[in-house]
C-alpha cells in the first residue's frame, strides 16, 4: 500500500505521557506516515522530552515536522495548523497525552482502502476500560441521532478519515468544549461511505492538565459548550431547516445538557442563553432524568429559564450526576 498517512498530535502540558506517546506513534508496522507535532505553547518539557525520543528513530526523521507556536490557542487550533501542512491521503488525530498500539495505522488503512471507505472508525481503551464506540450503522441520521443522545462518541482519535473529506469546508472552532463534535458532525455528512472495525486500538487517557482543561475556568469551559453547540444548531438548521423534529428527543437530550452546563457557573447562567438555544428542548426537559440529582438539576433548569436562580452553592447537589 503506498496511502500516505496523515497523524496530527497536539502537545500542551503532557511532559507525563509524551514519551509513551511517541514511541507508541514511531513504532507503527505502517511506515507511510508524516508525524505532525504542534506545540501550543507548551509551558513544560514536554517538547524536550519529544526531541530526545525522535532521535531514537532516525529513520522516521524526514517523517517527522514539529511546528512551535507562540501563542497558545487551544486544541482544536492546534490541529488546524496541523491540518493546514499536511499532505497524507488520510489524517487521523491523536492527543499527546494518549498512545496507540502498534499496528493500528496499517490495519485501519487495510480496512479504508479494500473497502474503499471515507471513514474507518474504531474501539478505544478509555484508562484501560474496553469501549464499544463503533455503531455498526452507515446511516447519517443514526449516527447523528447517536452522537447527540450520548450514545456514541464524537472523538476524531479513532477515526482514519480521508482527506478530501476534510477539504471540503471543514471548520475548526476555537472554543474547546465539545469541539470534536463541530469537527465530525461536518465530516460525517461530508463523506460518502463509513466503515468500522470491532476491535480497540487506541488507549484514551484522563488528563486534568490537558489542552482542553487546563487554565479553563468553570465559566469559560461552560460558554464553550455554548458557542460550540450553538454552531451546531445552526450548522444543522442550515443543512435541514429549521423543523429539525426528526432528531428528537435526542437534538433537546443534548442542549439540556448543554443548559445544565451553562447552569453550572454563576457567571455565565443567563437565562437569555438558557432560552435562546433551541427553546423547543425545554418541552423535553423532564422526560428523561430518572435519579434524584438529575432531576432536581432539571428542575434548577426549568426554574432559571423563569427568572428564578438557586444561590451557587446549591448547584453542587447536581453538578456531577
Amino acid at each position: 500500500m503506498d496511502v500516505k498517512i496523515s497523524i496530527i498530535i497536539p502537545i500542551y502540558n503532557v511532559e507525563q505521557y509524551i514519551a509513551q506517546c511517541a514511541h507508541s506513534l514511531f513504532k507503527q508496522t505502517y511506515q507511510n506516515i508524516e508525524f505532525i507535532f504542534v506545540d501550543d505553547a507548551s509551558p513544560d518539557n514536554s517538547v524536550s522530552i519529544l526531541e530526545e525520543i525522535m532521535r531514537e528513530y532516525g529513520s522516521r526523521k524526514e517523517q517527522i515536522t514539529l511546528i512551535r507556536k507562540e501563542k497558545n490557542e487551544g486544541l482544536p487550533q492546534a490541529r488546524k495548523t496541523g491540518f493546514e501542512v499536511c499532505s497524507g491521503d488520510y489524517i487521523i488525530h491523536v492527543d499527546s497525552d494518549d498512545y496507540i498500539e502498534f499496528d493500528m495505522i496499517e490495519i485501519l488503512v487495510e480496512k479504508a482502502i479494500s473497502e474503499k471507505l471515507d471513514v474507518v472508525w474504531c474501539d478505544y481503551f478509555e484508562n484501560d476500560k474496553y469501549v464499544k464506540a463503533c455503531p455498526q450503522i452507515t446511516d447519517k441520521i443514526a449516527i447523528l441521532k447517536g452522537l447527540l443522545g450520548f450514545n456514541l462518541a464524537a472523538y476524531l482519535w479513532n477515526k482514519l478519515v480521508k482527506r478530501e473529506i476534510y477539504h471540503n469546508g471543514i471548520c475548526f472552532p476555537k472554543a474547546m468544549q465539545n469541539e470534536d463534535a463541530v469537527i465530525f458532525i461536518q465530516i460525517l455528512f461530508n463523506a460518502e461511505k463509513i466503515g468500522f472495525l470491532d476491535k480497540a486500538f487506541y488507549h484514551y487517557r484522563t488528563n486534568m492538565n490537558s489542552i482542553t482543561r487546563d487554565k479553563a475556568s468553570l465559566a469559560k469551559r461552560s460558554m464553550d459548550y455554548y458557542e460550540n453547540y450553538s454552531w451546531i444548531l445552526n450548522f444543522l438548521e442550515n443543512k435541514f431547516g429549521e423543523d429539525l423534529e426528526f432528531l428528537e428527543p435526542h437534538l433537546s437530550y443534548r442542549v439540556n445538557h448543554v443548559k445544565m452546563k451553562i447552569m453550572e457557573a454563576k457567571e455565565t447562567r443567563d437565562v437569555k442563553n438558557l432560552y435562546e438555544l433551541y427553546p423547543k428542548s425545554l418541552n423535553r426537559l423532564f422526560i428523561r432524568y430518572k435519579n434524584f440529582t438529575a432531576y432536581i438539576q432539571a428542575i434548577m433548569l426549568f426554574l432559571a429559564t423563569k427568572n428564578i436562580l438557586f444561590p451557587y452553592k446549591l448547584t453542587d447537589l447536581w453538578r456531577r450526576r
